[in-house]
């Protein structure tokens, strides 16, 4: 006998839960704020928004505490202060159920709660050792932080974000160190930060009293044990000068003791002309950096454009002061450490009769080379230029914070 069973579908429908707001398919979305360890009672916006509305950010309540020794500052899309940041009245478009978090900034002193900064006139507050980050990018940098005689000690994260640079100190100058930051010292580090845009040094011995000059995309001087991590630099730098020491580097001008450059790569055109008539002269001009004469320097890449032009004199006398990665001298090439740093292109200096001289390749000042093809490559990044170790791909972090542009076909920041 043949038995027939019966078989009957229960449909039941989904149904996903937004915080409040049910959803089916694309429908509402919401915000919700959060005190981050702050104290009292978070905004509430009760509103269903539909996906690509906008969101106009609330102020955080009167009567909320803040965590001692801050006070509000905005407020981001993650919970450690390194997402899409907004100010009170800000607005953004919502795709998305959003939860944003508020931010709370310190006096510098307390490295879980850094000073912050997302203008210009913010960034001028820093202290010589404060403890600070930045929450948005920043334009038209046109200062430079610190001095030749006050150097900066604490620490600065920039949480992938970028600072624009507009500094032409032309004319009547009498700062030696030009860059972002004047002089870093220990136990000061610099991480997760994108610097570009320009800078741009014309100064004669008439109207100076220098005797040396150094000029840095990042920091002009660093020193002793003080650090540089995970930063990218595309300044394009431009020097004119009769003075006859001068140090220009696309991440660092000069760097004396132990200093440490890790994860870091130069991206800009580099230019150095000197118009004096001495024979006695240097213009040290790398992609990386100059005179790091017992540091350690690993996983950093150039792709400096750099041009190094006499006006008067013969290119002989400077033989070697321009290289791809690093310029320092013999006797202390024993004292650096230096693993996986990649340079590429070639050298060229000019002299006063127009005729361009190509570098001897030297793996310790050039680094190893490296072709247009294999740096477009996310693969050559990772393996073979060593960045695997802080590569964070699609799910970045404070430690592995390189992500794959592929547009650009170059590593990028997350910016946090």
């Amino acid at each position: 006998m043949k038995h027939t069973r019966a078989v009957f579908l229960l449909l039941v429908p989904v149904v996903f839960l937004y915080s409040g707001c049910v959803t089916e398919g694309n429908e509402e979305v919401s915000v919700t704020y959060h005190l981050n360890n702050g104290y009292g009672d978070a905004p509430v916006d009760a509103t269903a928004y539909s996906p690509g509305s906008e969101v106009v950010v609330l102020p955080v309540p009167a009567d909320a505490a803040a965590p001692l020794g801050t006070t509000f500052y905005g407020w981001s899309t993650a919970r450690d202060g390194r997402g899409a940041f907004y100010k009170p009245g800000a607005a953004f478009v919502i795709n998305k159920h959003t939860i944003l978090y508020a931010l709370w900034t310190g006096d510098g002193t307390n490295a879980n709660y850094p000073k912050l900064a997302s203008t210009k006139d913010e960034l001028l507050t820093i202290g010589t050792h404060d403890n600070f980050a930045l929450a948005a990018d920043i334009d038209n940098m046109d200062t430079v932080l610190f001095t030749q005689n006050t150097p900066f000690f604490g620490t600065f994260d920039g949480r992938g974000h970028t600072i624009t640079l507009n500094i032409d100190k032309s004319g009547s100058e009498t700062t030696k160190r030009v860059g972002l930051f004047a002089y870093n010292t220990s136990p000061s580090v610099i991480k997760n930060l994108n610097v570009t845009g320009t800078i741009t040094v014309s100064v004669t011995a008439a109207d100076s009293a220098l005797l040396e000059i150094a000029v840095g995309g990042i920091a002009a001087a660093i020193e002793n044990t003080a650090a540089i991590k995970n930063c990218r630099s595309s300044v394009n730098i431009t020097v004119t000068s009769d003075i006859s020491y001068i140090s220009v580097g696309g991440l660092i001008g000069a760097g004396y003791g132990k200093p440490t450059v890790e994860y870091c790569y130069y991206s800009g055109q580099l230019k150095s002309t000197y118009t004096g008539s001495a024979n006695d002269y240097h213009h040290f001009i790398s992609g990386i950096t100059t005179y790091n004469a017992q540091g350690t320097m690993t996983h950093t890449v150039s792709e400096a454009g750099i041009t190094w032009t006499n006006d008067n004199v013969g290119y002989a006398v400077a033989k070697g002061d321009a290289r791809g990665i690093m310029r320092f001298t013999a006797s202390t090439t024993s004292n650096v450490v230096l693993t996986d740093n990649y340079a590429l292109g070639t050298v060229a200096m000019t002299d006063n009769l127009g005729t361009v001289t190509t570098q001897a390749a030297n793996e310790d000042y050039d680094g190893a080379a490296v072709s247009a093809l294999q740096i477009g490559s996310e693969v050559w990044w990772r393996y073979t230029a060593g960045w695997d170790d802080v590569w964070g791909g699609d799910r970045p972090t404070v430690d592995k914070p390189w992500t794959w542009d592929a547009a650009a076909k170059r590593p990028k920041l997350a910016a946090f």
